[in-house]
C-alpha cells in the first residue's frame, strides 16, 4: 500500500511583472485537500502519539518499581516519594 498525501499543491506558471522598475515573479498555486485522507492521517498520528505515551508510562512505571525494590528499607522518605510517583503514573494510565 502506497501513501497518498491528503494535500496536493499544483503550481502554475511563473509570471514576470515589472512595476515601478521592480521585477516581480508571481507563481499561482492551487491547494487541493482530500478531507477523508486528511482525517485518516490525523487519526493515525493521534494513535501513534497515544501508543508512544502509553509505552513511556509503562517504561517509567517499570523503572520506578525496580528502583523501589532496590532501595534500602531504611530509606523510608525516598520510598514514600517513589510510591507517590508510582501511584500518579497508575492514575495517568487509568486516564484520570
Amino acid at each position: 500500500m502506497s501513501y497518498k498525501s491528503p494535500i496536493d499543491i499544483i503550481y502554475g506558471d511563473i509570471q514576470m511583472k515589472v512595476e515601478r522598475e521592480v521585477v516581480k515573479a508571481i507563481q499561482s498555486c492551487k491547494i487541493d485537500i482530500d478531507k477523508d485522507e486528511l482525517i485518516k492521517a490525523l487519526n493515525y498520528d493521534r494513535e501513534q502519539y497515544k501508543a508512544g505515551y502509553e509505552d513511556a508510562l509503562k517504561e517509567i512505571s517499570m523503572y520506578v518499581n525496580r528502583y523501589m525494590g532496590e532501595l534500602n528499607p531504611q530509606a523510608y522518605n525516598e520510598r514514600a516519594q517513589l510510591k507517590g510517583l508510582n501511584d500518579y503514573i497508575a492514575k495517568l494510565e487509568r486516564g484520570e
